[in-house]
């Protein structure tokens, strides 16, 4: 049989043909072959784990050039450039593609590989490209489109730190914006104008359209409760962070990372062996100055975190994001750091995604084991091995702390980021709402296990942390009756003073 052979530049914008209806592809593992079946079961063909990456997006809706961009997100050294069309080179040898003419015309963009929509809709967007933008609403400049190896896209927004998540249809339609009338949109892609007005919406409030901005979040009412966990923005760092990003760089190279490994496995090697001394110093130090700990300790905690979130804001700018925000955040009136990393979200790498979120507590590590250095190297009793051994607690406390995916910190999101399932606690609520309400389940079947365990663990969580808090609360007022009447009263002139509004009232005319 004669092997089809394709210009690679010609053929950039050809639509890869849908092979789901007659053939089923073997779940991708990694650095193993796959295998290609037919759905009788008759005709099996195996295929490389890149070239299996690729076949899983066969699905006739995505073009030659954006399979081989998806491909090269994994791995840019190992995949040939010419991934796709050698592909498709070699599904027609071995007769999955036909040669008729005919069949090799699913291929084409304007064929039987796209949908009638969608087929009219993706000739449109080339057509339009030359065309000039005479037609509400534009896009701006900056807003660019970022192509998700799961199969949708990202439209993101670096001015304003916003993205949003598209299917491949919404990508087409917001294309068209700035080329077509919205009317002829909507009668060119057969979309409602309420599903139209939605996505403007959505397209205004994140402040991808020319003209428009991000709204500003509304002033929440204040409730007691806000004195538990609340922000205090600051300044934009992100100028800052790409100032200095180069001096550490190297913290992100492979040799640094295995030393930093080897060091951290050594502490926790010997500091388990020295557990019940560092146990003991901790209960002399408690015995000998009691309360008056809490105030270093609080303030080195305060530094921790500040450094935590540094390293959240450093490894975020070193794989290419922005970060808009830097503040202070207090939990239980402990001041402590924040940064706004949100543009995590618009890496497609799970494992970057991932690296953003556990390099706070990688930092924390790190610190601790410095702290635990520096407490075996100075003397007992002297201030240094009592501040030394106060930073490591601290270090360890926050990443306790910080560790559980329980709470809405960076085991949270990072158990989001290793699971892929974003709006983890939300998703895992409204699954158990669906079961109640006996209504379909629209979650794949690989993450309803997870969200089925993450719900009511959270809860009992929340119900222990809460009746330990009342059970703490009661302890102290029973004890130290006076002391905490006066804290009471001050926290609440401080959160009148902040959070209720003193202006005069304007009169209104009747």
């Amino acid at each position: 049989m004669q092997q089809q052979k394709f210009d690679a530049n010609n053929c950039q914008d050809w639509i890869c043909p849908d092979l789901t209806k007659d053939w089923k592809l073997d779940s991708l593992r990694r650095s193993k072959p796959v295998t290609l079946r037919s759905r009788s079961g008759k005709v099996a063909y195996e295929f490389n784990r890149w070239e299996g990456y690729a076949l899983k997006h066969f699905t006739g809706q995505y073009s030659v050039a954006q399979v081989q961009h998806l491909c090269n997100f994994l791995n840019d050294d190992a995949i040939a450039p010419n991934l796709v069309v050698e592909l498709i080179e070699k599904l027609f040898s071995l007769g999955v593609l036909s040669n008729s003419p005919q069949k090799s015309k699913q291929l084409k963009k304007n064929e039987d590989s796209v949908t009638p929509d969608t087929e009219n809709l993706a000739q449109l967007v080339d057509e339009s490209q030359s065309q000039p933008a005479l037609h509400f609403p534009i896009l701006k400049s900056v807003v660019h489109w970022i192509p998700h190896p799961d199969g949708y896209w990202l439209l993101r927004n670096p001015e304003n730190v916003t993205f949003l998540q598209v299917e491949h249809r919404d990508k087409l339609i917001i294309s068209l914006f700035g080329k077509q009338p919205l009317a002829e949109i909507i009668e060119l892609t057969k979309i409602e104008a309420e599903e139209l007005q939605n996505l403007l919406k959505l397209l205004t409030v994140t402040g991808m359209i020319e003209g428009t901005q991000p709204p500003k979040p509304p002033r929440k009412k204040f409730h007691i409760l806000q004195l538990l966990s609340f922000q205090v923005p600051l300044f934009n760092p992100d100028q800052w962070l790409n100032k200095h990003l180069a001096k550490v760089r190297f913290i992100f190279t492979t040799s640094f990372f295995y030393f930093l490994l080897q060091i951290l496995t050594l502490t926790l090697i010997i500091s388990l062996a020295q557990l019940p001394r560092i146990i003991e110093t901790g209960q002399q130090l408690w015995d000998k100055q009691g309360i008056i700990l809490l105030l270093p300790l609080a303030m080195l905690l305060m530094v921790v975190v500040s450094f935590h979130e540094l390293a959240h804001a450093f490894t975020l700018k070193h794989y290419g994001g922005i970060v808009p925000e830097i503040g202070l955040l207090f939990v239980c009136l402990l001041p402590g750091a924040y940064t706004n990393t949100t543009d995590a979200y618009c890496l497609v790498r799970r494992r970057q995604r991932a690296l953003v979120v556990a390099a706070g507590v990688i930092c924390q590590l790190s610190v601790g084991a410095i702290a635990w250095g520096l407490w075996n190297l100075f003397p007992p009793n002297s201030w240094w091995n009592t501040g030394s051994y106060l930073l490591m607690i601290a270090a360890l406390l926050t990443v306790v702390m910080n560790l559980n995916p329980l709470n809405k910190f960076d085991g949270y999101y990072l158990a989001v980021a290793l699971t892929g399932i974003n709006n983890l606690r939300k998703r895992s609520f409204q699954l158990y709402l669906d079961l109640f309400k006996n209504r379909p389940i629209n979650e794949k079947a690989d993450d309803q296990t997870i969200l089925l365990a993450y719900a009511p663990a959270s809860l009992l969580y929340t119900i222990w942390v809460f009746s330990n808090l009342l059970f703490w609360l009661s302890k102290i007022l029973r004890d130290n009756l006076t002391a905490t009447l006066i804290t009471l009263v001050v926290l609440v002139v401080w959160a009148l003073y902040f959070y209720l509004p003193f202006s005069t009232p304007k009169l209104r005319s009747k």
